[in-house]
C-alpha cells in the first residue's frame, strides 16, 4: 500500500496543514497519515471527522524510536525520514504542511526515489547546489565544520562539490520505505545533529550516493509561491513564507474551503 505523509512538529502550522490536507483531497483519495507534534488536540480531530480518511499518529513516536536523546532543536531535521520509517507505506509522498495541491499526484508513486530541484528564475535554469554554497559563508563554513568533525563523511562533501548535483528541496519527495538512503538519512542526522545544516544542504549531502537512483522531477511538482499570483498549471505550490499570510491566492482557497466543509 501506498500513501501520503505530513508531518508537523509544532504548533501554528495547523491552518496551513488543514487548507493542504483539503486542497489534496480534491484530488486524490488514497491513505493519508499525519504524524503530528502539536498541542491543539482536539481541532486535528474536529477537522480529520469533517474530512475523513485522515489517520493522525504522535510525531513523537518514530523520533523517540530513533534516539531518545535527540535534542529539541534538531528534531525537525530527522522528523523526515523519521516518519517514513514509521509509515505503513510502502512508497511515501511527503508533503510540507504549507502546501497546496491543484492536480493529480498518484502519478508520483511510479517512482521509487524522487526529489524536485528548485528553480532559479534569475538564471532560468534548476538551481545547483555548488550556486548554492558558494553565495553563502554560512554554509560553506558549516560544510567544512562537518567535513572536519565527521571524516567518514568527507568523500560525501568532497563529491557534491565535484558534481553539479542539483539542490533540491525537502518539503515534497518520494521515497521506498525500505530504500537504504531513508536509513542513511536517519543515521546522518543522528550522527551529525550538532551541526545545524540546513534541511536541504543536509539532504545533499546524503542523497551523493544514490544520484544514479533519483529522479529528479519538474519544478511543478513543488513550485515556490509567487505570493499575489494565481497557481497557474501546477501540482503543488509550496508557500514557504512569512508573506503566506498575504498570500491572496491563499485566502481564495481558504474560502473554497470553508464553502466545503464549514468554518473550524
Amino acid at each position: 500500500m501506498n500513501g501520503i505523509v505530513y508531518q508537523v512538529t509544532g504548533n501554528g502550522y495547523e491552518p496551513k496543514l488543514f487548507l493542504s490536507i483539503w486542497s489534496l483531497r480534491r484530488y486524490y483519495n488514497g491513505p493519508v497519515t499525519v504524524f503530528y507534534g502539536g498541542s491543539d488536540d482536539r481541532k486535528m480531530k474536529r477537522f480529520c471527522r469533517k474530512v475523513p480518511g485522515i489517520r493522525v499518529c504522535s510525531v513523537s513516536d518514530p523520533i523517540a524510536n530513533l534516539s531518545e536523546n535527540l535534542v529539541e532543536h534538531h528534531k525537525h531535521m530527522l522528523a523526515k525520514p523519521a516518519t517514513v520509517l514509521q509509515s505503513d507505506y510502502n512508497k511515501t509522498i511527503y508533503l510540507d504542511a504549507d502546501t497546496t495541491i491543484h492536480g493529480r499526484i498518484s502519478t508520483l508513486f511510479n517512482f521509487n526515489l524522487a526529489f524536485i530541484p528548485l528553480w532559479n528564475p534569475k538564471t532560468n535554469r534548476t538551481m545547483l547546489l555548488n550556486d548554492n554554497v558558494s553565495k553563502s559563508s554560512i554554509r560553506r563554513r558549516k560544510l567544512a565544520r562537518l567535513s572536519e568533525r565527521f571524516p567518514s563523511i568527507q568523500p560525501w562533501i568532497k563529491k557534491c562539490s565535484e558534481l553539479n548535483i542539483p539542490y533540491v528541496n525537502s518539503g515534497v519527495f518520494v521515497i521506498s520505505r525500505d530504500h537504504p538512503m531513508v536509513r542513511e538519512w536517519a543515521l546522518a542526522c543522528l550522527t551529525c545533529r550538532d551541526v545545524g545544516l540546513d534541511d536541504e544542504l543536509f539532504l545533499a549531502v546524503v542523497m551523493v550516493n544514490w544520484l544514479d537512483q533519483i529522479a529528479f522531477l519538474g519544478t511543478e511538482w513543488n513550485t515556490i509561491h509567487q505570493f499575489n499570483k494565481d497557481f497557474g498549471k501546477r501540482i503543488i505550490w509550496h508557500q514557504n513564507s512569512r508573506r503566506w499570510e498575504r498570500s491572496e491566492s491563499r485566502w481564495r482557497l481558504y474560502r473554497q474551503m470553508e464553502a466545503d466543509i464549514g468554518r473550524l
